[in-house]
């Protein structure tokens, strides 16, 4: 397999950032390790090297991921499972997932790209793929890391929550949501400040 471009600047400009990305995926795969036959789709998947963890630590039945990076998507067909399947478009408006329903829908470094005032519309594309037990898995950097973030993210970066925001929003989804913080690979339930990225796992949808 030859790396396309995301990981491969990742390694040559950052190579530990690789391990902390690997390690989200893998965190949210091992939440789901033991539900059986599981169909997921990963809102904002780019380049889905990450996506591989759910492949090998889940039950996978069906994996779906959806990003509008045109060249990701062709990385990811050429390169990983035919059974994976790969949608190219704006998940705000996709037709080719109208009417499919999912048992888990993770979406990992996406959210703080999103503008405050379409966040709402997010939480809602994300409820309404979900069928009635479905969980939903997000992921983002913390507020708090912004001081110490590179210029290219800072730009990006347009909505960044720490973990009582992040629960508040989407609690207004669901009616059970739990927040973990991760500082590089270690997963924790510690001082959340200090903490450099979050999780929201959240289920039983209002």
């Amino acid at each position: 397999m030859q790396l396309g471009t995301y990981y491969t600047n990742m390694i040559r400009s950052d190579v530990k950032h690789l391990t902390f990305t690997l390690s989200r995926y893998k965190f949210a795969s091992k939440l789901l390790m033991y539900k059986e036959e599981v169909e997921l789709l990963e809102l904002g998947c780019q380049e889905a090297l990450g996506a591989l963890m759910f492949q090998q630590n889940m039950n996978l039945k069906t994996y779906t991921g959806i990003d509008f990076d045109k060249r990701a998507i062709e990385w990811n067909r050429d390169n990983l499972f035919p059974n994976m399947e790969f949608i190219c478009a704006d998940f705000f408006n996709c037709a080719e997932l109208e009417n499919r329903k999912f048992d888990a829908v993770v979406s990992l470094d996406v959210i703080e790209h999103i503008r405050l005032d379409m966040e709402d519309q997010y939480c809602e594309v994300i409820c309404g793929k979900l069928n009635g037990g479905g969980t939903a898995i997000v992921g983002t950097p913390s507020i708090m890391l912004s001081p110490y973030a590179c210029e290219a993210s800072k730009i990006g970066h347009i909505n960044l929550y720490d973990q009582k925001r992040l629960y508040g929003l989407m609690s207004k989804y669901f009616h059970n949501v739990f927040i973990f913080n991760m500082n590089d690979e270690i997963v924790h339930t510690g001082f959340a400040p200090m903490s450099c990225y979050i999780f929201a796992v959240c289920c039983n949808q209002k």
